[in-house]
């Protein structure tokens, strides 16, 4: 008779164990699942939609927009300019993206060399605007387009230095900017950059 109750309170055990599992099991389901819902909205936050320069990034905040005043390029042209800007006071950090157009330019007439050339010349002449000595210039592709990568490290003691990916669409021009920011965190911010249509 002994064997048979320590039987039945084995299997007890087992079964309580079993329930214990699968209670555990739907708790931890539930839990991930909204964890899961508030963490994705956290972690992976809506991406701010740029209509009128045809692209897609996430901020960490909403960012100000400036328009730059349209202006002759010099060749019957005009070049203007918005600027997507997302300062965080609390860390000093600045998110930016700058899209520059030139109605009398044109990516797609240019060869890859001509394009490179042409992005260092931009990025050389933010450095130069910018009190800033160019450094890790290098190409990469970014969205299946040819682009430069650099750093501008400011000649004044104490700024930050600043992070900078430009390429080039049809007539216009873009750079993803990170002042302030850890590489990981300009890496991740630049890389929420898509196009739309």
């Amino acid at each position: 008779m002994k064997s048979y109750y320590k039987y039945i309170s084995e299997r007890l055990e087992k079964v309580q164990l079993n329930a214990a599992i699968r209670i555990l099991a739907i708790c931890l389901i539930a839990g991930i699942g909204v964890c899961g819902y508030y963490g994705y909205r956290y972690f992976w936050p809506t991406p701010y939609i740029a209509t009128q320069g045809g692209f897609k990034i996430v901020f960490p905040q909403l960012p100000k927009v400036s328009n730059i005043a349209a202006k002759s390029d010099g060749t019957g042209g005009t070049e203007s300019g918005i600027v997507y800007n997302a300062a965080d006071q609390s860390t000093n950090a600045d998110y930016a993206v700058y899209v520059f157009s030139d109605t009398n330019s044109n990516s797609s007439l240019l060869s890859k060399s001509d394009t490179i050339a042409d992005l260092q010349t931009n990025i050389e002449q933010l450095a130069t605007s910018s009190d800033a000595k160019l450094s890790n210039g290098q190409t990469i592709t970014f969205n299946g387009l040819t682009a430069v990568e650099a750093t501008l490290t400011p000649n004044a003691q104490g700024t930050s230095p600043t992070d900078v990916i430009a390429f080039l669409k049809k007539t216009d021009l873009y750079m993803i900017m990170g002042s302030g920011l850890s590489q990981h965190k300009y890496d991740a911010f630049a890389h929420t950059f898509r196009f739309i249509e």
